[in-house]
């Protein structure tokens, strides 16, 4: 398979083998983790790069892999490219609710904005004050006495 890690070039089914940032492998994705592998015709050289990250399938190979085509290619071409590399982001966060309590949980989109840092988010997200049920005050009661 043909895939091309540079956004230079805009997204093309089928991308040209031609490209300094096309290689012949493939991405990989499972729980918790994904990758890119393959061999660079261009560069002459086989990248393996492997993230712990599962929810945005653009980040291994528009931010990191490219990003190392770039630098390799830089030094084995003797000249600087620009492949249009994704620039990493700050993970934001949402208030969600569950299992019942309130939690800040990583916002799972990679490309859009709504979700805010952790610590802003920690402010904010937290459990409602509850007032002790009637069962829980007179079990403090029985322990007191």
């Amino acid at each position: 398979m043909i895939q091309d890690v540079g956004t230079y070039t805009g997204w093309k089914p089928t991308p040209s083998i031609d490209n300094i940032s096309s290689y012949v492998g493939h991405g990989g994705d499972t729980y918790g983790f994904m990758s890119d592998n393959g061999f660079y015709p261009q560069l002459n050289a086989s990248i393996s790069v492997i993230v712990n990250l599962d929810y945005d399938y653009t980040y291994p190979s528009n931010v990191i892999t490219c990003a190392i085509v770039q630098i390799v290619a830089k030094y084995h071409l003797k000249k600087p490219i620009d492949l249009r590399c994704t620039k990493a982001r700050v993970p934001t966060f949402t208030c969600e609710t569950q299992y019942g309590h309130k939690v800040c949980a990583l916002y799972q989109s990679y490309r859009h904005h709504d979700g805010v840092p952790k610590a802003e988010c920690e402010k904010t997200c937290k459990d409602p004050e509850t007032t002790p049920s009637f069962i829980e005050t007179l079990f403090e009661n029985y322990r007191k006495n």
